[in-house]
Parts: structure tokens; C-alpha cells; sequence
């Protein structure tokens, strides 16, 4: 199939993408509501987290629906810059102040912590637009909404697949070698204790659990990065199969593959005992790190096609997975150190927060110079 052939089928799948993207998490939505009422249950956080990213999704797909009419019909698309990044920004922060006011409206508190995940996002996606506008072959705003869809099927479902896969995989290895050690029958008792207390779930208190600890930082920074890197390139590469990419059009795929990805990761982002407001802070710097490691791997990749350097890609995934594993570990031992005495954890939490703050500058620093106009050299 030639590469109009595999446009024109991407516009068709773009279509069908919006269209699952409006109906099924309002299907979802209304089928909670429907149990919920049916017994006669309060609208908990999740239902209304749930409800706040169907209207977020619904949103989206129309926009994909557009989108992909569009381009079926051969209209061109304008050059991607979304405007206004103050705005953003300063939006960002009375959805912060909400959360951190825990208010009693789970709706309320629904809808805070999506725009909290979503509107930092649009922050960088506008900084990086207006830095790169005047770049040879800019991305279209279409090839945005395909990078978008890209990444919600190839990246997020290949993601979901693999991290169970790895967690079960995982799981059974250490509960074979936990069941022929020495004493290994007694620590998987005493775990099933802690997993089945919903009180030493709530407090962390898990996390001190050096099996768990350690079960923790193989999964988080030995598997994920490594699928969830693989996931972003598989959804920029999927546009590069019907376009070879300009420089600055893999940029801005990476950028909003890695936006994308965090702030749907992100909307669901409160799995410890930490305040949601402080979860919402600290996952800016995530932000930085899913873009920066996208971004990375996408320049690779057009490094690659465009200027046949594969040994660019390969260099750029390796930075880019390790830089994912660097933060999640990170992110492991601080949730650990606040399940500790607080006398023993401040200096740690210290310590592992500055780390934290440096690895969000570096990624600020990487995508400042990724997304630095290099007008005047080969696109």
C-alpha cells in the first residue's frame, strides 16, 4: 500500500478512535451511575473521576472526528499552535488550590484533579509550539490529533497489556522463590496479612515491607520503562509510516505522545496516602519526564529514517528509558521514606525530593534545547 493508501486508512482508524473515544467512557460513566442508583449509593471519587474524563474524552473524540473527516476530504490542516501558555499555567492553579481544599463534592474534586493532569500538559505542548513555529515542515494541527489517537490505542493499550503481564509474571517468580526459601512460607503469609488490611494499604506502611520494596523497584524501574518507552515509539512510529517526519514535526509527535500519556496517567494519579493537590504538583514533573523521553526517542527515530543514523535511536531509547527508570525509582523510595517515622524520613524525604527537582530540571533543560528553532540546518 502506498503512503496516500495508509493516510487515508489513518484518517478512517482516527474516526473510528473518536468515536470510541466519546461513546465508551460515557457508557462506562453511565453504567456506574446506573448500579450506583439502582442501590442507592452516594457518587463516590471514582465515578466522578470517571465522569470528568468521559466529558474530557468526549471532547477529544469529536476533535478526532473532525480531524479525520478532514483529511479524507483532502482540506488542508493549518500549522499546530495552540496558544495562550500562561493561560494554562494559570488555570492550573486554583484546580491545585481545589484539591488541596478537599472538598466534600466528589464531582468537584472529579473534575479538579482531570484539568490538574490536563492543563500543564497544554502548557508545554503550547510553549513547545510557539518555540518551534518557525522551523522547517512544522506538525499540522491533524498530525497532533493522529499522534494524539496513536498514543491512546498503541501506547496506553500496549502499556496496560504488558505492565499486567509483568506484574503477574513477576508476581509468581517471587512467590516460587519466597516458597522454596528458608522462611519464605511465613513472609507469604504475613504479606497476605498486610495486602488484605486495607489500614496498611491506606498509611503505606507496605512500602516498608523490603520484599515489597524490592518487587516494587524491579516492576517500576526495571519493566516499565522499558514497555512504556517501547509503547510511545510504536504510536510515533505509526505516523512515520505515512509520513517520514521533519525534525520539528518529531518533536512535536513526541511531545504530545509523552503529554498525551501523562495526563491520562496522570487524572488516576493518587495511589498513596499523599494529598491530591501534592500528587498534582509533583506529577508536573512527570509531565517533563514522559515529554522529555518521547521527545528524545522521536528525534531518534528521525534520525533514523531521515538521516539514517540508527545508532541515534537506539542511544536516544536507552537515555530515555533510563531516565524513566531513574525517576520511578526515585518516586518509590520517596513514597517508602513517608511511610517512615517522621523523625527518620524528613532528612530522606529531603534528599530524595532534591533529586526529584533536579531530574524535572534536567528533562525542562533537555526539552529547551530539543525544541530551540534550528532554522537554517537540513529539516
Amino acid at each position: 500500500m502506498n503512503r496516500s493508501g495508509l493516510k487515508s486508512v489513518g484518517f478512517v482508524v482516527m474516526i473510528l478512535i473518536g468515536a470510541a473515544s466519546v461513546l465508551l467512557p460515557i457508557l462506562i460513566a453511565a453504567l456506574q451511575a446506573f448500579v450506583a442508583a439502582a442501590r442507592a449509593l452516594p457518587a463516590d471519587s471514582l465515578a466522578s473521576l470517571w465522569a470528568s474524563l468521559a466529558a474530557l474524552s468526549a471532547l477529544l473524540g469529536v476533535w478526532l472526528i473532525a480531524q479525520g473527516i478532514a483529511g479524507l476530504r483532502g482540506r488542508p490542516s493549518q500549522p499546530f499552535r495552540l496558544p495562550w501558555p500562561a493561560l494554562w499555567i494559570a488555570l492550573f492553579v486554583p484546580a491545585a488550590a481545589t484539591l488541596a481544599a478537599s472538598p466534600k463534592n466528589q464531582w468537584l474534586t472529579g473534575a479538579a484533579q482531570v484539568l490538574a493532569a490536563l492543563l500543564p500538559g497544554l502548557a508545554l505542548l503550547s510553549i513547545a509550539s510557539r518555540r518551534l513555529r518557525g522551523e522547517p515542515g512544522p506538525a499540522s494541527w491533524r498530525q497532533i490529533a493522529a499522534q494524539t489517537g496513536a498514543t491512546l490505542t498503541v501506547s496506553i493499550w500496549w502499556s496496560m497489556l504488558w505492565e499486567i503481564v509483568a506484574l503477574l509474571g513477576l508476581g509468581m517468580g517471587v512467590g516460587i522463590l519466597l516458597g522454596v526459601a528458608p522462611g519464605g512460607r511465613e513472609a507469604i503469609a504475613q504479606l497476605g496479612e498486610l495486602l488484605s488490611n486495607p489500614s496498611s494499604l491506606a498509611s503505606g506502611k507496605l512500602l516498608l515491607e523490603p520484599a515489597m520494596l524490592a518487587f516494587l523497584f524491579v516492576l517500576m524501574s526495571g519493566f516499565v520503562p522499558v514497555i512504556e518507552e517501547i509503547g510511545k515509539v510504536l504510536a510515533v512510529g505509526a505516523l512515520a509510516l505515512a509520513r517520514r517526519p521533519s525534525r520539528a514535526q518529531a518533536v512535536m509527535w513526541g511531545l504530545t505522545c509523552g503529554a498525551t500519556f501523562s495526563i491520562y496517567e496522570a487524572a488516576f494519579g493518587n495511589p498513596f496516602s499523599t494529598s491530591a493537590a501534592m500528587v498534582s504538583v509533583g506529577r508536573v514533573g512527570a509531565l517533563l519526564i514522559h515529554c522529555c523521553a518521547a521527545s528524545l526517542t522521536a528525534l531518534g527515530l528521525y534520525e533514523w529514517i531521515s538521516q539514517r543514523r540508527a545508532r541515534w535511536f537506539f542511544l536516544s531509547l536507552g537515555l530515555s528509558m533510563s531516565l524513566h527508570a531513574a525517576w520511578n525509582a526515585l518516586a518509590i523510595a520517596l513514597s517508602a521514606a513517608m511511610a517512615m517515622d517522621a523523625a527518620a524520613s524528613g532528612a530522606a524525604q529531603v534528599i530524595i525530593l532534591s533529586a526529584l527537582g533536579l531530574l524535572s530540571l534536567g528533562a525542562a533543560y533537555v526539552l529547551a534545547r530539543i525544541t530551540k528553532p534550528q532554522a537554517g540546518l537540513a529539516a
